[in-house]
């Protein structure tokens, strides 16, 4: 007892020094002075053991979101910025469309379109197919197979991916992707039209765009980007013809994950930004008008708000401070 009373008095850093000695010692220490350094010493040595590993297991950084609104819109790669996108059509409670109904009253049109200076429009035609696990994994999407291959396979897939977005109708080039849905003319006489009005107005179907876009986890230092579906959908009506713009912005991932030096790794990926309606009623389907048979439009472009996210660790210097 004696021993750790000793040891208390001799951390005792308050100690009261005077000029003249009290049994041959020239400061004087207590047990009180002693036990309270004690906790300061087990304190500090917390702080320390805890702000480093914070440190060592990259919890200690800065985070900073920077929007800059272009003058045209940027350009993103499909394959760059490892975007997904798969069309659908069903009807409401999520049944198939007969294969019979589908291929004798509509038919779906996929379109890479460059046009240069407003105007000299070319159209290169995008083949669908069934979704495989290759066009629905990437780098951050880590669903089973098992759910992938039976909860997509009735939707279509690019078959070609190698497509750039950019631009804007004002620009020198302005491309995007168009996918539309369009009735059979041809296969529509007198006694056709009305019963097929009635089918569609009756049996709701529905045209749905999905995609994996990426999000961020600030807080995951090892897999910070997530794959995640999204989904955009109109039902068809027989008496409007509807179109919608999607529009994607680019985004710039940059952390910096050095322990001493400034060294940011950068990533690009894209996400939907707007949503634009646009709708035309119609009193009948005149063949005179250009667009008669067209019943819905996805117009998919590059949009031109960029944002720059960055994720800024604490360096070694800065822990020492």
């Amino acid at each position: 007892m004696k021993f750790c009373l000793r040891i208390l008095k001799n951390i005792d850093f308050t100690r009261v020094n005077y000029f003249f000695s009290i049994n041959g010692k020239e400061n004087f220490r207590t047990v009180l002075g002693g036990i309270s350094h004690l906790f300061l010493i087990i304190a500090v040595i917390y702080f320390i053991i805890d702000s480093s590993q914070d440190f060592f297991n990259r919890k200690l950084y800065q985070s900073m979101t920077h929007t800059f609104s272009l003058t045209s819109p940027p350009s993103i790669d499909l394959k760059d910025f490892k975007l997904k996108f798969l069309f659908y059509m069903n009807y409401d409670n999520k049944s198939t469309i007969p294969k019979n109904i589908f291929d004798q009253y509509l038919r779906e049109e996929l379109y890479f379109v460059k046009m240069l200076n407003g105007k000299n429009k070319t159209r290169e035609k995008i083949n669908l197919k069934k979704c495989e696990r290759d066009d629905l994994l990437n780098d951050y999407n880590t669903e089973d197979e098992f759910f992938i291959k039976e909860y997509y396979k009735n939707y279509n897939c690019l078959e070609k991916t190698n497509f750039t977005l950019t631009g804007a109708f004002t620009d020198e080039i302005f491309q995007y992707i168009e996918y539309g849905v369009y009735l059979k003319w041809p296969n529509f006489t007198g006694d056709k039209i009305e019963p097929f009005q009635k089918y569609v107005t009756d049996n709701l179907i529905s045209v749905s765009f999905k995609y994996f876009e990426l999000s961020l986890n600030m807080d995951n230092f090892t897999y910070p980007i997530r794959s995640y579906e999204n989904n955009v959908f109109d039902y068809l009506n027989f008496n409007i013809i509807k179109k919608k713009n999607l529009d994607f912005s680019q985004y710039k991932f940059q952390s910096d994950s050095d322990f001493i030096f400034n060294n940011p790794n950068e990533d690009n990926f894209a996400k939907l930004n707007t949503i634009q309606d646009y709708f035309t009623m119609l009193n009948d389907r005149n063949t005179s008008r250009n667009d008669y048979n067209l019943l819905f439009k996805f117009y998919i472009r590059s949009c031109s708000q960029t944002y720059v996210l960055k994720r800024i660790y604490q360096k070694l210097s800065g822990l020492l401070i």
